[in-house]
């Protein structure tokens, strides 16, 4: 059913907007992840092929795209590839004009050269090893950690956080970030529960390629909470 709506979502889209008047890729994106090859071709006549090789397997997505602003909506002849056993989908990219490259809206990197590719992927990690750093030592979550976790049981791991996925809020995209602490609830015994749970406060979110990190609970007009500036 999720699925269905979404492809009348995109169907609605491309209906809205038609292709005469979008802007469209060309060329080639490639990413590697999960140890597998994801080769992407966009043609300016709005179609799309997708080859995966490697440890998802031996695949080929054909389709059709639509550009919106920043987000490239993906609309495949078949859901066989984005619906698998593999937890992995595609639906939409983000264009990032200053690079010339594609992320997924779980942040995997797809750009024209291997090169760039790699390059991206390491500034990719190390901006998200600094959000992560940064939103440890923000004083509600040191205090979070502090007053409603039990710090002396080391089994069930340390709290940190977690890169959830890419959102979008009023056109905009953001870098979701939940903070995990302990299962209180665990017990040496519970084999198969998780060591850490999604803490009991809002995630955070911080602007792709920006700097600002916010929390939604704000007005119906505005529903971003400004939290602070990350400064590295």
């Amino acid at each position: 059913m999720q699925t269905l709506k979404y492809v009348l979502l995109i169907v609605g889209l491309f209906t809205l907007f038609g292709c005469d008047s979008q802007r469209h890729l060309s060329g080639d994106y490639m990413g590697f992840w999960y140890e597998t090859s994801f080769d992407f071709t966009f043609h300016p006549n709005g179609e799309f092929e997708m080859e995966t090789g490697g440890h998802f397997g031996q695949t080929l997505t054909t389709g059709k795209y639509s550009m919106i602003d920043t987000t490239v909506f993906l609309l495949p002849d078949s859901d066989n590839v984005l619906q698998n056993n593999f937890g992995i989908s595609f639906y939409k990219l983000i264009y990032h004009p200053s690079n010339g490259c594609l992320t997924g809206f779980d942040n995997h990197v797809y750009c024209p050269t291997e090169e760039e590719t790699w390059k991206l992927v390491e500034e990719r990690h190390s901006e998200m090893d600094r959000d992560q750093e940064f939103l440890l030592s923000l004083p509600e979550v040191e205090n979070y950690i502090l007053t409603q976790t039990d710090t002396l049981v080391d089994f069930l791991g340390k709290p940190r956080i977690e890169f959830e996925r890419i959102r979008t809020l009023r056109q905009k995209h953001y870098k979701e970030y939940r903070l995990m602490v302990n299962n209180s609830e665990r017990k040496a015994t519970d084999l198969y529960m998780k060591f850490l749970v999604p803490a009991r406060i809002k995630p955070f979110l911080i602007e792709v390629n920006g700097k600002t990190v916010f929390r939604e609970g704000g007005s119906v007009a505005d529903p971003l909470l400004f939290v602070a500036e990350i400064v590295y």
